[in-house]
């Protein structure tokens, strides 16, 4: 994605996520330890859940300051069933996925 390698330029961008599961910053003792082949694990992962009605948004971040966006498909929801025309008419119906489902807008 264009544009979104940095957690303040995907804030910018894309707005307040809809779940920020935030732990803290690293301790300076975990971020700045100094060995080059050390893992750079996650410690932060934002949801965009409300960009698109077929897809989320996850970005991950490392301690490093690294992001990684994943895109995943939401899970298809089935109409509810109901012999009350009222009813029937109120009723959200399935939508078909179009071409550019997997995109988030």
């Amino acid at each position: 994605m264009t544009g979104l390698d940095s957690l303040e330029s995907i804030v910018s961008k894309l707005g307040a996520p809809t779940i920020d599961l935030d732990p803290g910053k690293p301790s300076e003792e975990e971020s700045a330890d100094g060995d080059p082949t050390a893992p750079d694990p996650f410690y932060r992962e934002l949801r965009y859940e409300a960009l698109s009605d077929a897809a989320d948004l996850r970005v991950g971040v490392r301690r490093s300051g690294a992001v990684q966006c994943t895109i995943t498909e939401k899970p298809h929801r089935q109409a509810a069933t109901s012999t009350d025309a009222a009813c029937q008419r109120a009723l959200p119906t399935a939508q078909t996925p179009s071409a550019s489902a997997g995109a988030p807008r």
